[in-house]
């Protein structure tokens, strides 16, 4: 106990630190009932809402001996090997597969705090240690607060939404520390080994890391350009043998993404990523992006640095001539690099490794935050060991020009909300800069640290109150029909504003229960293919969990597999109001599973075989397709109806089964705006409602408008809120509700909608389904990676498939291996002659086997060189 007691006093500070760590994380976990302390997730995001999904879909194949390549019990089928090599089998991950389900919730919460914590740690340990630059004192409160900051960036903690990042976070401080150690001749084994366990934490970020370290290997002080010549030349083979050893991750992925993927396409010049005055502005304790860019919208909009003193000490740093001039030169050249990264979208696209973030922007500045922490710990540490009027002069010119960027951000901030924070972060600044000048006048030259660090603390904590707003669901109740009741049924329970198709909590809690039995694709590279399939129909994504159902209708949730749909009775317009009551008119194909007070849950009874004899080569469908926006997706509502109808009658012969409505609306009800009706489009004036006061920014606005049904049949509404709206007789009244978001409005302050929804015409739809279901492929076996069954072609003819195209699909027909095609570049298809046939459909990943083999090679080579040079035994190309 006494041997306790005297480590836990010679490592105050350390453990100081530790428990501040967890103190603010317990707060915010009481506060926000994240589990164990209630049922929320710690944060959200594509990784928590399919994560549990995918690890107990690998739990079933492992314990049902099934192939590992694919899987159709995800989405419309994926890459399972892609899903493994990206999460599953990521370090940090594998223990997640002991986890029993209902404790997996607790287990990731617990987790991300666990990162945190040692995040802190690592953080310490390279800033109490670092080769170059100033090290910070083991037992003085400059090892405490930066490592805290680093712990507590609200970016990396918000990318917990993608858990394998944060051990990559973790171990970054020591591939830094080892690169160090490396170049000054102090061992390489530390850059190496750390480097290895990075890269196979996350082969994503771990690659980005390579990019950073390319950078700041720059950033280091060599002697002679011989020297430079030969550890450059060293610390690349090292790379190379700890890149290599992940090749049974990258390189599967790189061919995925070059030969099948659409994202290799996805950049341009149209795209538009964070700009600076964004980065700038969410400096600001989570100021809102506000010109318009993608931005760090939701619950990612968080402050970029986590502390002011970090802007604040980074320009100082730069005025620092106690630091030789070349380095700070090339400092600052790696900063501009990584800045100009966030506004351009080629030098963005390169540092994403070739890959468009659809969700999470600006992954790689993560890099950047941590080189602006450990430039700020120098600075601090400088200043902190003499303080001379130069450097209160530099001082005081730092905080002027950080605190103009600042106070510049007012002009475009439109919410009063932002406007404290530029304030608050005004005022943080001046505290720091008089605190640290008052340094010459304390007698106790520790008192003005403890004061620093009583700020930084309070700036971290009151900067990590955004997370007080990230809730989710226990994402466990997402797994069967029973436990989607139990999602369905804590709608009813006051945890929304409002039940619609169109809000961002709903869909991305649900995932993509409002359009398939289970949640999207993982990854870009796992989902790319199924997502340009769907958007030929008008079926569109926002890349994460969410599907908006521009197009959805009977035929297409039969076609696509849309087993569950989710429909609302009730919508809350206002506080006092409600729109959407009881909605019988729901189409008779689905059957009620539960009906709750806000809305009805229902089973598709007429789900389709993935395979389909079609009656025609389908080349209308095509030729209409083909018609598509620059952004990739087909054009217009019109398009989306001919692209169904086409592909309706390719399929089963049946024509016209979709049209587009056209008709006279009127204005209802509106709620949060003024609107009024111009021909067949709603004008929202935004501006007026300002005016008038009936308009609050954060605040969602709606319209509600009532149309006459022009026919008989099955309607669906094909704008804002997306949902059946049920059969109608001609000539009854069909309310039609039009949300608008804040964003919707743009600069002009009037936003246009046209009235637009689509109608069925059940009797040939009834026709076209007896028509499919006599053509379904008749499944005598399969698994999760094969189909084996037979069709019946009464003429020589196309057999269609709802799986999305790949080459890595093989196509058997009475033993025979035959040509694939894609629909459109989408849909997997393939012929037949007449006659009936044995049908094999089996998906084969390619270069698995040969990557994993170059793995084991390389890893192989790795141990060797380790154990070998330790033995004192001399290694060619390594120093002894």
């Amino acid at each position: 106990m006494s041997r306790i007691k005297d480590w836990l006093v010679k490592n105050k500070i350390l453990m100081t630190g530790v428990i501040i760590v967890l103190l603010i994380h317990l707060i915010v976990m009481i506060v926000n009932q994240f589990s164990p302390f209630g049922d929320f997730l710690y944060a959200r995001g594509d990784n928590q809402n399919q994560l549990s999904s995918y690890i107990e879909e690998f739990k079933r194949k492992l314990i049902a001996g099934e192939s590992l390549n694919y899987s159709f019990g995800v989405l419309a089928g994926v890459d399972f090997y892609q899903v493994l090599i990206y999460s599953i089998f990521n370090l940090n991950l594998i223990p997640f597969v002991f986890v029993p389900k209902e404790m997996f919730v607790t287990f990731m919460n617990l987790g991300l705090v666990l990162h945190s914590l040692l995040m802190y740690l690592t953080m310490r340990l390279y800033i109490t240690n670092r080769e170059f630059g100033k090290r910070a004192d083991k037992n003085s409160l400059v090892s405490i607060i930066f490592p805290i900051i680093y712990a507590f960036l609200p970016t990396v903690l918000n990318l917990c939404m993608y858990y394998p990042y944060l051990l990559c976070m973790v171990i970054l401080p020591m591939v830094i520390l080892g690169l160090e150690r490396y170049t000054l001749n102090k061992g390489w084994r530390l850059y190496f080994i750390s480097l290895i366990t990075m890269i196979l934490a996350n082969y994503y970020i771990g690659l980005m890391s390579c990019l950073f370290i390319v950078l700041y290997y720059f950033t280091l002080r060599f002697d002679s350009f011989k020297y430079f010549f030969r550890k450059s030349i060293k610390i690349i083979a090292l790379s190379f043998v700890a890149v290599a050893i992940s090749s049974f991750a990258i390189i599967p992925s790189a061919y995925f993404i070059l030969t099948e993927s659409d994202i290799i396409n996805s950049v341009g010049s149209d795209l538009f990523f964070t700009n600076y005055l964004d980065v700038l502005l969410t400096a600001s304790w989570g100021i809102s992006p506000a010109l318009g860019g993608k931005g760090l919208d939701q619950f990612w909009n968080c402050n970029l640095y986590a502390s002011m003193i970090v802007p604040l000490l980074c320009v100082y740093y730069f005025f620092d001539n106690k630091i030789e001039r070349i380095t700070r030169i090339k400092k600052l050249i790696v900063i501009v690099i990584y800045m100009m990264s966030l506004d351009t979208s080629y030098l963005n696209y390169f540092f994403h490794l070739m890959h468009f973030p659809r969700g999470i922007y600006n992954r790689h500045l993560i890099f950047l935050l941590f080189f602006l922490i450990i430039l700020a710990q120098e600075s601090f540490v400088s200043i902190n060991e003499k303080l001379k009027k130069d450097t209160i002069i530099k001082l005081v010119i730092s905080c002027l020009f950080v605190t103009l960027v600042l106070v510049s951000t007012l002009s475009v901030c439109e919410e009063s909300a932002e406007r404290i924070c530029v304030l608050v972060s005004v005022i943080l600044l001046i505290a720091y800069l008089i605190v640290i000048i008052l340094k010459k006048k304390l007698k106790k030259k520790k008192v003005w640290t403890v004061i620093i660090f009583i700020l930084c603390m309070l700036d971290v904590f009151t900067n990590y109150l955004r997370m007080f707003e990230v809730k989710t669901m226990d994402i466990t109740k997402q797994e069967s029909i029973k436990e989607i009741e139990n999602v369905v049924e804590g709608l009813t329970k006051n945890q929304y504003d409002y039940v619609s198709y169109n809000n961002d909590q709903f869909k991305a809690d649900l995932g993509m229960l409002l359009g398939y039995p289970t949640h999207s694709g993982y990854c870009s590279q796992t989902r790319a293919n199924y997502l340009r399939a769907i958007a030929q129909l008008g079926v569109f994504s926002d890349g994460s969990s969410n599907v908006v159902d521009k197009g959805y209708n009977d035929f297409l949730n039969s076609i696509l597999g849309r087993k569950y749909i989710i429909n609302p009775k009730v919508v809350n317009i206002s506080s006092n109001t409600l729109i959407i009551e009881d909605n019988d008119k729901i189409s008779n194909q689905y059957q009620t599973i539960k009906d709750y007070n806000t809305v009805e849950l229902y089973e598709n009874t007429k789900m389709l075989s993935p395979v389909i004899v079609a009656d025609s080569e389908l080349d209308d469908y095509k030729e209409i397709c083909s018609r598509k926006s620059p952004d990739g997706y087909i054009s217009g509502y019109s398009d989306i109806v001919q692209a169904n109808n086409a592909l309706c009658e390719g399929l089963s012969g049946v024509s016209d089964i979709m049209s587009e409505v056209s008709s006279d609306a009127v204005i209802l009800q509106t709620s949060n705006c003024e609107a009024y009706l111009n021909d067949e489009y709603v004008v929202v004036n935004k501006s007026t409602a300002e005016e008038n006061g009936v308009y609050d920014k954060t605040k969602n606005s709606i319209v509600l408008v009532k149309i006459k049904a022009p026919c008989d049949g099955q309607y669906n509404s094909c704008i804002s809120i997306n949902y059946d709206l049920g059969y109608y007789k001609k000539g009854d009244d069909i309310i039609v509700p039009i949300e608008l978001t804040p964003a919707s409005f743009g600069d002009s302050g009037t936003w246009i909608q046209d009235v637009m929804i689509t109608v069925i015409d059940n009797d040939k739809w009834e026709a076209a389904y007896s028509k499919l279901r006599e053509r379904q492929i008749n499944i005598t076996d399969s698994t999760d990676n094969t189909i084996i069954g037979t069709i019946d072609a009464k003429k020589d003819s196309l057999v269609f498939t709802t799986i999305p195209y790949s080459e890595m699909w093989n196509i058997y027909v009475d033993d025979v291996l035959v040509k694939t095609e894609a629909v459109n570049e989408s849909f997997l298809a393939f012929h037949v002659t007449k006659g009936n046939h044995k049908v094999q459909i089996e998906y084969k990943p390619k270069l698995v086997v040969e990557s994993i083999v170059i793995s084991v090679l390389f890893a192989i080579v790795a141990i060797w060189m380790i154990f070998y040079y330790r033995k004192g035994m001399y290694c060619f190309w390594l120093e002894k």
